[in-house]
């Protein structure tokens, strides 16, 4: 068991945490669980076993900034194929997802489906290639990537027309890395916390137009990107201005933030209220 929460279970720590497990842990040895308003709304908190624990932004922590040059802003300019690109492990993908996207390519004709390669085998992508083929698609139109490292999947990722975010299991740092490398991400955010991590994401970014309310809006919101060359170039404008002024890529920020959380944490221990819920407020800074 490599996540080793027997280790937990013997209560080694008096204040227990549960941060980046995008779910309940159902133990009660497990006092709290770090996530955000966005991700985890007030009104899921039955769903927690433990106390929950909302961080003013994202619950996501990031260090692009400081590790990563910031991406120049990419002209949208004459004629270039429509590269649709969700570079997620394939266990996250579903039927109806991948019909949706048959959809898009179906309305677009000249653009083509990036998926990452299986990591196991290369049968998965071999199955997509079959449904693909059933729904009428050319499987040439769906290309494998392989795994690369950090600086050349950003580069790569810069040159995509958009980012197709998965549905149950939503996109984490891969939406992170997408909206670092200048590409609009769209996304649909369901009611689990790990369907909604991508939808908080961008809403802490400042994009309320990239998040889909329903499956149909998710194609419809991808078709608007795809088909307007203009509207590709609003939005990785708006894009480019948010990586430096979005709270999302503050990374000092959000360690302020994580350091008052960890003290009312502690706080409400010592004062023997362990059974509270946490919203840590915003600063003015």
């Amino acid at each position: 068991d490599k996540s080793r929460n027997s280790i937990a279970a013997h209560r080694p720590a008096p204040v227990q945490i549960n941060h980046r497990w995008c779910g309940t842990t159902g133990a009660d040895h497990i006092h709290f669980h770090v996530s955000d308003v966005l991700t985890s709304p007030p009104e899921y908190v039955h769903h927690y076993s433990e106390q929950l624990t909302l961080m003013p932004h994202s619950y996501l922590v990031n260090d692009h900034k400081q590790s990563y040059r910031m991406p120049h802003e990419r002209a949208v300019d004459g004629p270039r194929d429509i590269s649709l690109a969700s570079l997620n492990n394939l266990y996250k993908l579903d039927l109806a997802l991948f019909t949706a996207w048959m959809q898009l390519l179906h309305s677009l004709p000249s653009s083509v489906l990036l998926l990452l390669r299986g990591r196991e085998s290369p049968r998965p992508n071999a199955r997509l290639s079959r449904e693909a083929k059933q729904q009428g698609i050319d499987p040439a139109r769906i290309q494998t990537m392989a795994p690369v490292s950090k600086d050349k999947h950003l580069a790569r990722s810069s040159n995509f027309t958009l980012f197709l975010d998965t549905w149950k299991v939503a996109s984490h740092s891969t939406a992170v890395d997408s909206l670092w490398a200048g590409v609009p991400v769209v996304t649909l955010p369901m009611v689990r916390m790990a369907a909604r991590v991508a939808g908080s994401l961008i809403g802490v970014l400042g994009m309320p137009e990239l998040i889909a309310r329903t499956e149909e809006d998710y194609v419809a919101v991808a078709l608007r990107i795809a088909r307007s060359r203009e509207w590709q170039r609003k939005l990785r404008q708006k894009l480019h201005h948010l990586l430096e002024a979005s709270p999302l890529f503050d990374t000092a920020g959000w360690i302020q933030n994580a350091e008052r959380m960890h003290r009312m944490m502690w706080e409400l221990h010592t004062a023997g209220k362990a059974q509270a819920h946490l919203v840590v407020a915003k600063t003015s800074q």
